[in-house]
């Protein structure tokens, strides 16, 4: 077995038997299911944990559903400095004189701009009084190296464009790049038979959380989705757009509101009757919860409606994938190469000056506007 899908809600619960799958593509699920089979007297609550954060995930993945959403979420944001994003579109000959561009690079989750990166789900579930109570800390397991690619719903945002892609630290300066859904793997949960050179990812909605934050007696959960002002203005809608979006994205808030809420159950019930291997389990559990940790922003973060594509491997590199940069102090891994799937670039105001590059590097086949928003 090489791969597993759990959107199924008819799948309750994984057999024992799934701690020896040897050949997992994936490092994560294969890393979770070595621990898990180290542990003696809780193997089934921990695969039940395990199982409600692989559906969690699932039920995140941003995808094009004609019948559900009509294509309100074909499109998604990249905002980087302007070089950056003249080498992604830059085509250049290779020795065998064809054609190719720059790849997409996944940065290492330790420099991202959020001092609370990876933590408020941990800050969140050590409030409970089942792992107060008992002296239980779980805290994040670095045994893999994490890569993220971040995207976002706003694609002309005034913020984004003051935080994201400054050029010698000046505000306004970036670019937006706004790239078709068709550049991540968006038919994940359906059965494709996706060329595996391609290695499209699937990309993950955000969820904001506030961790003492409470919305009718459970905690304050909202997963990332377009707002009304970005959604009027990248496209003619109507009002009745605008409501059956709204629906489609009230579909996804409660299914994760109840898996959430079912994780949230079994980490608790799992540390009520503190067994002999408290520390196995407390390492376990802190591992398994590796992926949620950073699709879980702090609530601090909504307006950024962000996304996420992620990479989890082993610190040995076996296949070389990870790229180091000294003199920029980066760790990266590469990504598939984006021009193809390029809609449109918006620059900021500080940008402006790129506007006829960025026309020549697209063969004047995107379009290439100014930010709408004001910025002195």
């Amino acid at each position: 077995m090489r791969e597993l899908k759990c959107q199924y809600k008819n799948i309750n619960e994984l057999p024992l038997s799934f701690t020896e799958l040897a050949k997992l593509e994936e490092n994560y699920l294969r890393k979770s299911l070595e621990e898990i089979g180290k542990t003696k007297d809780n193997k089934i609550k921990l695969l039940d944990i395990l199982l409600s954060i692989l559906k969690l995930r699932e039920n995140l993945i941003v995808g094009y559903d004609a019948n559900q959403c009509s294509g309100n979420e074909m499109n998604i944001a990249h905002y980087t400095r302007p070089d950056i994003a003249m080498k992604l579109l830059k085509q250049e000959k290779d020795e065998n004189n064809n054609i190719k561009t720059n790849p997409f690079q996944m940065g290492s989750i330790a420099y991202v701009n959020d001092p609370k990166e990876g933590k408020v789900i941990f800050d969140y579930f050590n409030e409970l009084d089942e792992l107060k109570n008992n002296h239980i800390t779980l805290k994040p397991i670095s045994t893999l190296a994490t890569f993220v690619g971040c995207f976002t719903f706003n694609h002309d945002k005034l913020n984004h464009f003051r935080l994201y892609g400054k050029e010698q630290g000046k505000e306004a300066t970036g670019v937006s790049i706004v790239l078709n859904i068709l550049s991540f793997d968006y038919n994940h949960d359906k059965t494709v038979n996706q060329n595996k050179e391609d290695k499209k990812l699937p990309l993950y909605r955000c969820i904001y959380l506030n961790p003492k934050g409470k919305l009718n007696g459970k905690p304050y959960i909202q997963v990332a989705c377009r707002d009304k002002v970005t959604f009027y203005r990248e496209e003619n809608r109507k009002e009745e757009d605008y409501k059956s979006y709204q629906t489609y994205i009230q579909n996804i808030q409660e299914n994760v509101n109840e898996q959430f809420e079912k994780i949230t159950k079994q980490i608790q019930g799992i540390f009520i009757d503190i067994s002999n291997e408290k520390e196995k389990l407390i390492e376990t559990v802190s591992f398994i919860l590796l992926p949620l940790s950073y699709m879980v922003k702090h609530s601090a973060y909504e307006e950024e409606q962000e996304c996420r594509i992620f990479k989890f491997l082993s610190f040995d590199n076996p296949n070389n994938e990870i790229k180091t940069n000294i003199d920029n102090k980066r760790m990266y891994v590469e990504y598939l190469p984006i021009d193809n799937y390029v809609k449109k670039i918006y620059l900021s105001p500080y940008a402006e000056q790129y506007a006829d590059m960025f026309r020549v590097l697209t063969n004047n086949k995107v379009e290439v506007r100014s930010s709408d928003n004001p910025f002195r």
